[in-house]
């Protein structure tokens, strides 16, 4: 495997094989898995790129970032190892131009999974995709990808393009020029201009000169002005500080996985049945929910936030009903159906009311039915974070059914910022009941907190018409949804 260091400019070498583990013996492959390597995913399209680049662009630019991240890696001790580049992907805009290789949606899926699969059955546990190619089906399927491993392997993949993450001093990237022809999109003044200052054998400069700008990919397959590529003076300067986020990225993301995992006993940590957990912890189980987890103005935001003229309230996974202590305080005389999965709880929760309207009941939310149209508004308090996405959406379908024109639902949970948080804890709790031989269906306890942007997402996807974050104090974040 070639160990020359790469300079920025001009490359010679036009194998997209060079640096990657294509070169390996699958004896190296095995012990890069074993040292806890990252891999470095390239995807790109072979597709046309306008009359005066041949159809590599997006092949090469992933594949030699990938080259470059790598170095850039290995001057901070992380190691990795890059796949080969994949290059068989989706191309909706161009499909019809000679040389567009464009598969299928599911096709594209499949093979990224398998590619997926293969690398966690060596023993790889953490992948980062360099996309270079940006069809809007093409990400969304790289996206869809990634999701599933993440609910079902014990694998943490991220598309660096779509990563969010807090980084400590973050490069500065250099402005458009003045002037600048846009949009700018596909084989135009910008990517013409990378690909000559890279691989410039493959640009035709004398007829890119002569285009004139579009504003869209056709006639001609490309959407800019390549004609004037020359005047892009920022090329290196820009990649340099692509190169410097990429890598401050996956820095955070491994050192933020390695805390994680260090805080939740990484493969001693046993997870217990829903019920059981809190069954046995019913004896302190509110000292800690009002000091420990620092819930206590929570519960009294979301006693202000519900409203007056709440006859019929439903309460979802109501534990032993500290946000309705605060809620009886001003509304005395409410009607609450309570339901959860603890009958332990449910009997404290009585003992402590005994003379309001409850209705109490030991259920998975998930299987009982709400009714259509019954409920004012309901509420839940620190109960969501345990569950995917999947079966929140289903959940939070049934609750926007419930609840009358109008009505509101109020979730205060646990939530996360940053997507690759989210992420750890799921690929997390996935290798924890993979090891421990747990079943499908069965609801264990394991925080799997969203980020603020997934839940409210979700929730619209439930039906909700309006949702908006309203408070938020350390992780502890308040959602309104109205029907």
């Amino acid at each position: 495997m070639s160990k020359e260091s790469l300079k920025l400019g001009k490359q010679t070498d036009l194998s997209i094989f060079t640096g990657t583990m294509v070169e390996m013996t699958w004896t190296e492959v095995k012990k890069s898995a074993e040292n806890g390597e990252v891999v470095l995913f390239p995807i790109g399209i072979i597709e046309e790129h306008g009359p005066h680049m041949d159809l590599s662009p997006d092949v090469y630019m992933a594949y030699l970032f990938c080259r470059f991240l790598k170095q850039s890696l290995e001057r901070k001790n992380i190691r990795s190892i890059i796949a080969p580049p994949y290059y068989w992907g989706i191309s909706e805009e161009v499909k019809n131009y000679p040389g567009t290789f464009s598969v299928r949606p599911e096709t594209f899926k499949s093979m990224l999974i398998d590619i997926f699969n293969s690398l966690s059955s060596w023993g790889f546990t953490t992948v980062f995709i360099i996309n270079s190619h940006g069809d809007h089906t093409h990400v969304n399927i790289i996206e869809q990808a990634v999701k599933e491993m993440r609910d079902h392997k014990n694998m943490q993949i991220y598309n660096l393009g779509s990563l969010n993450m807090d980084v400590e001093n973050p490069p500065v990237f250099p402005l458009p020029r003045d002037g600048k022809f846009e949009p700018d999109f596909h084989a135009g003044a910008n990517e013409t201009a990378a690909m000559y200052t890279f691989y410039p054998q493959k640009v035709n400069v004398e007829l890119a000169k002569e285009l004139k700008p579009q504003n869209s990919f056709h006639p001609l397959g490309y959407c800019g002005d390549p004609a004037s590529f020359s005047m892009e003076r920022t090329v290196i300067e820009y990649y340099k500080a692509d190169l410097e986020m990429d890598t401050l990225k996956i820095e955070a993301v491994l050192k933020k996985n390695e805390e994680i995992n260090k805080n939740h006993g990484g493969e001693t940590m046993q997870i217990e049945p829903m019920s059981d957990f809190f069954t046995v912890r019913l004896e302190g189980y509110e000292d800690v929910m009002l000091n420990n987890v620092g819930n206590k103005d929570g519960y009294t935001k979301l006693a202000e936030l519900l409203p007056q003229k709440v006859g019929e309230l439903l309460d979802l996974g109501c534990g032993t009903g500290l946000e309705l202590d605060e809620i009886f305080k001003t509304r005395p005389f409410i009607k609450v159906t309570g339901i959860d999965l603890t009958q332990a709880m449910l009997d404290k929760l009585q003992q402590k009311h005994p003379k309001k309207n409850l209705t109490l009941i030991n259920a998975s939310y998930f299987n009982y039915d709400f009714g259509i149209e019954k409920y004012d508004a309901a509420i839940s308090f620190q109960t969501m974070h345990h569950f995917s996405h999947e079966d929140k959406i289903r959940l939070y379908s049934k609750v926007c059914a419930a609840l009358k024109s109008g009505g509101q639902y109020i979730e205060s949970d646990y939530m996360v910022t940053s997507q690759a948080d989210e992420d750890f804890f799921y690929s997390e709790y996935q290798r924890l009941r993979n090891e421990q031989g747990i079943p499908d269906g069965e609801f264990y306890h394991y925080d799997t907190p969203c980020t603020v942007d997934n839940q409210i997402s979700m929730l619209y996807k439930a039906g909700f018409s309006t949702v908006k974050m309203v408070w938020r104090v350390m992780n502890t974040t308040i959602i309104v949804a109205q029907k």
